[in-house]
């Protein structure tokens, strides 16, 4: 795997991705593209900044984050995905806001889905691949250590995509921003493809007695988009 913030330039990568984009071809022709809607393209795209402003959004596919007053909108520009993400509900710069993206979850058992982050600082982190690939070795006693420990788990593939325009702005609440090439991640024109988002918050804390300070008892999400379950459909318009 390649280090963090590293693009992978491997020619098995390379393989790799070809693999996921007839796969995603695949499942575009055998599923039901008819109820997949489609995303816009806008004729004057958004400025990627992590402002969501809603001018420059009309227009767009808009969703709405189920148990809370948050929203999603997609949109195309012709070569990149357009995402943006209002969240009223995020009013403090605590904790672990982030926006997570997962595509094409449930694609094959070998890649299960590719994923990232848009952080509240305002940047995306790499683009990953989960897959069910695991070291082929049996571990020693105690599982493997140091340096191997990443030989307990499946692969997890991170690199994959140019690096991404991202934002995230908190002014009263707070908004994400992102924009990914279609080449990246492996849609056509005309072609359908699956997503799950989901939008993290302040953590559940308690308060120490003892010394009165915080202590972590679990990450809260303001809501999810979807699941690996039953993920959201839409369509890449194919003009």
């Amino acid at each position: 795997s390649a280090p963090s913030g590293t693009l992978q330039l491997f020619p098995e990568e390379a393989l790799a991705q070809a693999v996921r984009t007839r796969l995603v071809a695949v499942a575009a022709a055998t599923g039901s593209a008819a109820e997949a809607p489609a995303i816009p393209r806008l004729d004057a795209p958004p400025h990627i900044d992590g402002r969501y402003e809603p001018d420059e959004w009309a227009g767009a596919l808009a969703f709405e984050i189920p148990g809370s007053t948050s929203r999603l909108f997609l949109a195309d520009d012709g070569e990149r995905l357009l995402l943006a993400a209002d969240v009223p509900e995020e009013r403090t710069t605590e904790g672990y806001d982030s926006l997570r993206l997962v595509l094409h979850p449930g694609l094959s058992d070998a890649q299960q889905e590719e994923y990232l982050f848009v952080y509240g600082r305002g940047e995306a982190g790499p683009a990953c691949r989960v897959s069910s690939v695991r070291w082929p070795d049996e571990p020693p006693p105690g599982g493997f250590q140091g340096d191997e420990r990443w030989k307990n788990f499946a692969l997890n593939e991170c690199g994959l995509y140019a690096a991404a325009a991202a934002g995230s702005v908190l002014d009263g609440h707070r908004s994400y921003e992102l924009a990914l090439a279609w080449d990246d991640i492996g849609v056509a024109r005309g072609g359908a493809f699956a997503f799950v988002v989901e939008i993290e918050t302040d953590p559940d804390q308690e308060v120490d007695p003892r010394t009165g300070s915080r202590r972590f008892r679990g990450r809260r999400y303001v809501g999810r988009l979807g699941s690996s379950e039953a993920p959201i459909r839409v369509l890449r318009a194919g003009h």
